[in-house]
């Protein structure tokens, strides 16, 4: 994918996250993320949706959505998506079951967004933790198919439910795939 391509910056070194590089930056609502191990709160950061594994039992954006910036140095860098992927953020109960993917030219605040993908009353996730009878955090990730007709520059997810029927967005990993357009 994009982000594992973008953190693999040259040939033999360990990959690294691209927000912590500055090749992507992660944007979230004010309230930020909160994430958990067992009842313990710990710390994490919103570029933690970007890591290759999995962090902390439980991973939540508070406001419900995140952005990614594929271009945080003004470069034209865009992608033309064909697939993405969401990992679950933790706890069989705060399954994601209603989401949009969004793509847009800008992060600027009056950014208009073009729907690529939408879920709505969608158990994928619900129906992966059921099956994970020990695990009481299971983090199972999920890849759907993109009909984009055209590259962007930020990507945006938004929940529009989960099971729990919190506000918070349980997602612990993203990934983009397609065609990444540099200058």
């Amino acid at each position: 994918g994009v982000f594992y391509l973008m953190g693999s910056t040259s040939v033999g070194s360990l990959w690294q996250n691209p927000a912590r590089l500055g090749l992507a930056r992660v944007l979230c609502g004010l309230n930020g993320v909160t994430a958990m191990n067992g009842v313990r709160q710990i710390h994490a950061e919103k570029e933690d949706v970007l890591e290759r594994s999995v962090v902390c039992d439980s991973f939540a954006f508070n406001d419900g959505w995140f952005i990614i910036d594929l271009d945080p140095r003004d470069q034209g860098v865009t992608m033309h998506p064909t697939y993405y992927t969401l990992r679950n953020g933790g706890g069989k109960g705060r399954c994601l079951t209603g989401w949009v993917l969004e793509g847009s030219d800008s992060v600027e605040q009056n950014a208009k967004w073009k729907t690529l993908d939408a879920h709505q009353e969608d158990e994928s996730f619900l129906m992966l933790a059921s099956e994970t009878g020990r695990d009481e955090y299971p983090h199972h990730s999920l890849s759907w198919l993109l009909h984009a007709k055209r590259s962007y520059r930020t990507f945006r997810v938004r929940q529009k439910s989960n099971h729990w029927g919190s506000k918070q967005m349980f997602v612990q990993g993203f990934e983009l795939y397609g065609l990444l357009r540099m200058p």
